[in-house]
């Protein structure tokens, strides 16, 4: 038999019940039931030189001062299955139900891949290329379902008429009209702003949206940006900023990472902070100030 796939175990009852032993002996103990939970009929042979190398603990002490601490928590195995060895009762009974739980998942299982096998028969090729190929991602199709030809409510989106989020080309004409559902906002979207907003402006692609990624932009959408329109500000922002896209002194770049980064810098980006300051007015349409009564007015 297989080896089961869990051992529960109630800490509760294992602590009371080895409130008496010395760290040695409940170390050497929990190493027995280990070993026995993976041996056949959970069952051990009860030799004290054998259990002495499953507990790692030298044979000579392990016989004199550990096996008598602990002999008394195990008890003879049943008759039938594997007689002169040894169980840990509690720990037989978890064995026989997770055995019996396995048993019927395998048997469900196997029921399962038969069924198929009757439905397909000869088909065993056909079956796996199915179970290979990843499913589709759903995604809203607010445009037309049929792909015409020279259709420009068609650009930028795959054979199912479904729009390409990772497309670095605008919305098609006939999506975000008046009426229509707003989109909501997910980590591909932000990707698919970002390179439509900001890779023009000369700043980095995002080439993996790694799970790192995928929750930050997870936490920046529940906080900050609550929808396409939003990240899109934000995008903007950066790219309209000489500061965000290198004019500095240290040619540093804004990346997507940035805009992402914490609900601070994103607060901060929409609320204009990497915006360039407009150039302070002088010359003939502001007068230089004068003094006049102990004051500079203009």
């Amino acid at each position: 038999m297989a080896d089961l796939p869990y051992c529960p175990m109630y800490w509760r009852d294992l602590l009371t019940d080895t409130n008496d032993l010395s760290a040695e002996e409940f170390g050497a103990y929990t190493r027995i039931l280990g070993r026995m939970w993976l041996a056949p009929k959970c069952a051990l042979d009860p030799d004290p030189t054998k259990l002495a190398r499953v507990a790692g603990i030298p044979s000579r002490r392990f016989k004199a001062t550990i096996w008598p601490a602990i002999s008394d928590l195990f008890r003879p195995a049943y008759p039938d299955q594997r007689p002169g060895f040894i169980t840990q009762k509690r720990m037989r009974e978890e064995w026989d139900k997770v055995s019996a739980m396995s048993q019927r998942q395998a048997a469900r299982r196997a029921g399962k891949s038969a069924g198929n096998d009757d439905r397909n028969p000869g088909n065993d090729l056909k079956t796996e290329q199915k179970i290979e190929q990843p499913k589709p991602l759903k995604t809203r199709n607010t445009g037309p379902t049929a792909v015409n030809p020279g259709n420009d409510l068609n650009k930028g989106k795959g054979s199912n008429g479904v729009h390409n989020l990772f497309s670095s080309e605008p919305s098609s004409p006939g999506e975000g009209k008046p009426g229509s559902p707003a989109p909501k906002l997910t980590a591909e979207i932000m990707i698919a702003i970002w390179r439509r907003v900001c890779v023009p402006a000369g700043l980095a692609d995002v080439q993996v949206l790694s799970e790192a990624r995928r929750a930050k932009c997870r936490t920046r959408i529940r906080d900050t940006y609550a929808d396409p329109a939003k990240f899109e500000e934000a995008c903007r922002a950066i790219a309209g900023s000489t500061f965000c896209t290198g004019q500095n002194d240290r040619g540093w770049r804004a990346t997507f990472d940035f805009v992402i980064k914490d609900q601070n810098t994103a607060a901060r980006i929409l609320e204009g902070a990497y915006a360039d300051k407009a150039p302070h007015k002088t010359g003939p349409d502001r007068p230089s100030p004068t003094f006049q009564g102990g004051y500079f007015v203009d």
